[in-house]
């Protein structure tokens, strides 16, 4: 649930690319 909350939220920004893969490495 909080994983997706933050994808959610990242991929609100321009740097959604960036913050995506961010989020994949910290799983």
């Amino acid at each position: 649930m909080l994983k997706g909350y933050f994808l959610k939220v990242n991929c609100m920004r321009e740097i959604c690319s960036a913050n995506f893969i961010m989020i994949i490495v910290y799983l």
